[in-house]
């Protein structure tokens, strides 16, 4: 069941996916959902989301792409969401890790 909810998850970065999308998609109440997958993976559903959406905007920012079409691609609302949940994870802005590669 964790492994249906992981790839769910993968395969939906870009929407904004709620706790009620992903245990609807199990058909388990989302209480229950967020109990087995923090006892199972150590995280929460959202934090997953976020460590997945983080790896997700690495790839592309490492191709070169601009900040708000990876932070469009990847689930961000904004590009500033993008940078501040970027920064946290990584330690260094989008921009920046950008002109690593590049």
């Amino acid at each position: 069941m964790i492994n249906r909810a992981k790839e769910f998850i993968n395969d939906n970065l870009a929407l904004d996916l709620q706790l009620n999308d992903i245990s609807d998609e199990l058909d388990i109440s989302k209480y229950h959902f967020l109990r087995l997958f923090k006892e199972k993976t150590f995280l929460s559903p959202h934090s997953y989301l976020m460590l997945k959406r983080i790896e997700k905007s690495k790839q592309i920012l490492q191709k070169g792409e601009t900040l708000i079409n990876t932070a469009y691609l990847c689930g961000f609302n904004d590009q500033s969401h993008l940078n501040r949940r970027f920064k946290s994870i990584t330690g260094m802005t989008p921009g920046n890790y950008r002109n690593f590669f590049n």
